[in-house]
């Protein structure tokens, strides 16, 4: 986990640490590691497989939430005359990204030609807007060029990930086996579709004492506001 994070940082992806501590929340953390000595401070949380009590990192630049897209897409794109509805093209200088939205991913396309197969593009239907796939839609498929060192990511979640490799016939093949249409076998990776760690998140709500300054007192009020803004 902590050499993703640290690539993330080579990359320059604006992950930092929260510029802002709460005494009220010092003081719960400070009480948690009381009743739980085997737990122990950190100065991020990043790590979910112990326990430990501290701020997390916020995607912030200049005080202000930095979304995926503000990040990685340069700002100075500009809006190709083949955008349509569907399809966003961008120009860059080095250059040219084209976005299709309204589109279902149905599986990877693998070359078998060598020994280990390798991705080399993805097929996928259109959408109806409502993330339906229409009975008459037709299946498209895109490559990526292999002599320019490009290839296929693929980042659709920790459940759309794994459910696009099964479909692509990645995976456990005795799981494919006990299906009524199974896909065809391309590379057995018996992790695929498992041990998924969820990271519930539990609201828990005190009533404190009228002197806890807390992001609730501050927001509600003209003078709190000011603050948050200034801070």
């Amino acid at each position: 986990m902590d050499r993703a994070f640290a690539a993330l940082d080579d990359l320059g992806y604006p992950r930092v640490p929260q510029r802002l501590t709460w005494d009220v929340l010092d003081t719960f953390g400070k009480a948690f590691l009381q009743t739980f000595p085997s737990a122990t401070k950190v100065a991020s949380m990043i790590d979910s497989s112990r326990e430990a009590v501290g701020y997390f990192m916020v995607n912030q630049a200049d005080g202000l939430r930095v979304s995926s897209y503000n990040a990685f897409i340069d700002k100075t794109r500009v809006e190709n005359p083949l955008t349509s509805s569907t399809v966003k093209v961008f120009e860059f200088d080095k250059g040219r990204l084209e976005v299709r939205t309204r589109c279902l991913v149905k599986r990877v396309l693998f070359d078998r030609h060598d020994s280990r197969p390798s991705a080399i593009g993805v097929e996928y239907y259109d959408e109806d807007g409502e993330g339906n796939v229409p009975d008459d839609s037709k299946t498209h498929r895109v490559y990526h060029q292999r002599d320019a060192g490009c290839g296929t990511i693929l980042s659709a979640g920790s459940i759309g990930s794994p459910q696009i490799l099964q479909c692509s016939g990645v995976g456990d093949f005795a799981h494919f086996a006990t299906l009524s249409d199974p896909p065809p076998l391309i590379h057995e990776l018996k992790g695929v579709g498992k041990n998924l760690q969820d990271h519930l998140q539990l609201r828990s709500v005190y009533r404190l004492n009228s002197t806890a300054v807390t992001l609730n007192t501050l927001a509600n009020s003209l003078l709190g506001k000011i603050k948050i803004g200034l801070q």
